[in-house]
């Protein structure tokens, strides 16, 4: 039993270190967002912009499209004046560097 708590202990240390169960908790949100028709191929290739923008220095691929700003845009003109104040404004973007943010570092342990 002893040796079975140590490999627990050590992939927890594991999983803890690279951020794993984060980048999975974060791939998983994305793909129940997006629902893609292939989401094998999709993580596949999330996966591989992700390298990609390592292995460059690039940042990070930002995965909204303009579907989802006129979404959230919508959402912040509960009246439907179409025009947001600026207090509206900075809030979404605020949102939104926070989502990037913690999208990219999820992605991007080291």
């Amino acid at each position: 039993m002893e040796a079975a708590s140590g490999r627990e202990r050590q992939a927890r240390e594991y999983l803890e270190k690279h951020r794993i169960m984060e980048l999975l908790n974060h791939l998983t949100t994305v793909l129940l967002f997006f629902r893609p028709e292939k989401p094998r191929d999709y993580l596949i290739t999330l996966l591989e912009r992700v390298r990609i923008a390592k292995e460059t220095g690039v940042a990070f691929p930002f995965f909204m499209d303009n579907s989802n700003i006129v979404a959230m845009f919508e959402m912040l003109d509960s009246a439907g004046r179409g025009a947001i104040s600026f207090v509206q404004y900075k809030e979404g973007t605020r949102g939104l560097r926070k989502y990037g943010h913690h999208f990219n570092n999820a992605l991007n342990p080291g």
